[in-house]
């Protein structure tokens, strides 16, 4: 009886562990505010992103928050802002595709009217080397004082090419390696300028996103407060 009672219990503790395990850096309650730093390929600080966490909610088995995004240039001026939203069940993370928006869409799109079809990018809790991720698209357009602005951003291709420890100023994460494909179009009035580039991310289940790389230069976690 003894013995049935603990694989009962330990039955409803698996159940509860994957939420409070999925992408805890943008769920926390005791730690609000997640920086990251920005560099170029040579590691010159490139600037900052800070993510402040808030509207914390679980219904059911799902836990969401309300992120604020704040990009910072090299001199500490803030540049540019947006507001995400993440969500995880406890077997899969939904990261609001607004999360990989270019700094300079970001700074193109603020104080503008904008009107967007909403996409999220998804992160199994399970994950294992050669598995393929579903694709993601964000569909935006705004009105800037009478010009018009459309923008698509897909990013596909994703895969799980190997596993790495990555350590930062914040910590060591035991990660995932994925590797992506991002196309951006963006439409200012007639004109339209079509962009492309690959994505490599370092992604822990439990955590959330530590690193990104770009042919630009690299992003990382460094302080969580």
């Amino acid at each position: 009886m003894k013995n049935l009672f603990f694989y009962i219990l330990l039955g409803l503790t698996s159940l509860q562990l994957p939420a409070q395990k999925c992408g805890s850096l943008y769920f926390s309650l005791g730690k609000k505010n997640i920086q990251l730093g920005n560099y170029t390929k040579r590691g010159e600080n490139d600037g900052q992103i800070v993510y402040k966490i808030s509207n914390i909610s679980t219904k059911g088995n799902t836990i969401t928050s309300l992120i604020n995004v704040q990009i910072y240039d090299k001199l500490q001026k803030l540049i540019g802002s947006n507001n995400c939203n993440a969500k995880c069940n406890g077997n899969v993370l939904l990261l609001d595709m607004k999360f990989f928006l270019p700094q300079q869409q970001i700074e193109q799109f603020k104080n503008t009217s904008t009107k967007e079809k909403p996409g999220d990018l998804e992160y199994p809790n399970i994950l294992k080397v050669a598995d393929k991720l579903r694709d993601g698209i964000l569909e935006m357009q705004a009105d800037k004082n009478g010009l018009e602005l459309a923008l698509r951003m897909d990013i596909t291709e994703r895969v799980v090419t190997g596993t790495e420890k990555i350590t930062t100023s914040a910590g060591t994460w035991n990660c995932f390696v994925i590797r992506s494909k991002t196309k951006l179009s963006i439409k200012t009035g007639p004109i339209s300028i079509p962009m492309q580039f690959e994505t490599v991310e370092w992604f822990n289940p439990s955590s959330g996103i530590i690193k990104t790389t770009n042919s630009t230069g690299y992003t990382e976690v460094v302080a969580i407060n």
